[in-house]
C-alpha cells in the first residue's frame, strides 16, 4: 500500500468526530412498537447535531474541537434512549 503522507488527526477532531458517531449511534428498539420512537430520537439527535455544528463548518469563530466534542455529549446526554434496546442473542441461543 502506498502511503501518501497522510498525519493522524488531531486529538481534539477525533475526539469531535468519535462524539459524532456516539450522537447518531442509536440502538434498534427490541419491541417493533418502540421503532417509532427509535426513528424520532435519531432524528432529533440528527438534527441537534446538524444545529449545533453549523456554525464551526461554515467557518465560524467558536471553540476547540474538544469542546465541541464535550459540549455535544452534554446536549446528547438530554436525549437519551428511552426504549429497550435489541440484544442479539448469543452463540448458545440465550440472551446476553
Amino acid at each position: 500500500m502506498t502511503s501518501y503522507g497522510t498525519k493522524p488527526l488531531p486529538r481534539g477532531v477525533c475526539d469531535l468526530l468519535g462524539a459524532i458517531v456516539e450522537a447518531l449511534d442509536v440502538p434498534i428498539a427490541d419491541r417493533w412498537e418502540d421503532r417509532e420512537q427509535q426513528r424520532m430520537l435519531l432524528a432529533t439527535r440528527a438534527a441537534m447535531v446538524s444545529g449545533y455544528l453549523t456554525g464551526p463548518a461554515a467557518g465560524a469563530p467558536t471553540s476547540p474541537p474538544a469542546r465541541l466534542a464535550e459540549g455535544l455529549r452534554e446536549l446528547m446526554a438530554k436525549y437519551p434512549v428511552t426504549y429497550t434496546p435489541y440484544q442479539r442473542p448469543d452463540e448458545t441461543g440465550a440472551e446476553t
